[in-house]
């Protein structure tokens, strides 16, 4: 996998970087709720959020 990240680059979108901010937001806020708790991964492309149970 190493080598497939190795030579990629993205150019941000300034229109979706607000997008981004408020997936976060939402992500914390529902760990909260729940009280789940959450890893929240930015990658090259995408960002992912991943809940568990406590």
């Amino acid at each position: 996998m190493q080598r497939g990240y190795a030579n990629r680059f993205s150019i941000p979108m300034p229109d979706r970087e607000n997008g981004a901010k408020a997936f976060i937001a939402a992500a914390k806020d529902v760990s909260e709720l729940y009280r789940l708790d959450v890893k929240i991964t930015e990658h090259i492309d995408h960002i992912s959020a991943d809940f568990f149970l406590q």
